[in-house]
């Protein structure tokens, strides 16, 4: 009896447990075809802007066809509150985290930039 108490003992260890990784990129895929000049004082740093999207599979199926780049970088692009200011996005960088578990997986993207505010 007591070996049967340790194997289920073990088996909801397992089934709790997980395993993960964490993956980060500075990428440069925003350049849009506008000239800035950035090498004079005429912007300041408002903050940091940051935006999530998550994705669950279960043995492997699931998603639900979500991408999950462009999903974090909308949501960044919302918290960033662009709309009506001299505001852009510089220095995006995206974390990926993996955690698998016994029976499924959730991948996790986060993506986060720089907001600045132009002053002339």
């Amino acid at each position: 009896m007591k070996r049967v108490k340790v194997f289920i003992a073990l088996i909801c260890v397992l089934a709790l447990s997980s395993c993960g990784y964490t993956k980060t990129a500075m990428t440069h895929g925003n350049t849009a075809l506008t000239n800035v000049e950035l090498s004079q004082k005429n912007f300041v740093v408002v903050g940091q802007a940051e935006g999530v999207a998550t994705n669950s599979y279960v043995l492997g199926f699931g998603g639900l066809g979500k991408r999950l780049y462009s999903q974090a970088k909308n949501d960044m692009i919302q918290n960033a509150k662009l709309k009506g200011k001299a505001r852009a996005i510089v220095d995006i960088t995206y974390d990926k985290h993996v955690a698998h578990y016994v029976f499924f997986q959730v991948y996790t993207v986060t993506a986060t930039g720089t907001v600045i505010e132009f002053t002339k």
